[in-house]
């Protein structure tokens, strides 16, 4: 991989260290504070709280039963707007929308 990746920034003309301290900040960026979609303080503010699962994840009768009439109206939502997402690229003919690579992108497909 080193060698595939010291070739492509030859070929585009940038030094190796210029790329990797712009991937590095941009990693920083993203996940210095965690999942901002999904943070973990829900359950310590809220013990309560019901994480709605990942749109690839097989839901059971007893997890829809433990929503609450807001999370069940959140999850029905959030799948609506995804499934009208991945048509449309599918459409487009463009995958990139299914295949994730940064937590601003990350929408359960990978």
């Amino acid at each position: 991989m080193w060698k595939e990746f010291t070739k492509i920034a030859a070929r585009e003309g940038k030094p190796l260290s210029e790329i990797i301290k712009e991937l590095t900040t941009k990693y920083v960026q993203d996940h210095k504070e965690g999942n901002s979609t999904f943070p973990l303080e829900k359950w310590v503010k809220n013990p309560g709280f019901v994480g709605l699962p990942s749109f690839g994840e097989i839901l059971t009768r007893e997890h829809l039963d433990s929503l609450s009439e807001e999370d069940f109206n959140l999850l029905v939502e959030k799948a609506t707007a995804r499934t009208q997402e991945i048509s449309a690229a599918i459409k487009r003919r463009d995958p990139t929308l299914l295949h994730a690579t940064g937590p601003e992108q990350s929408r359960g497909y990978s």
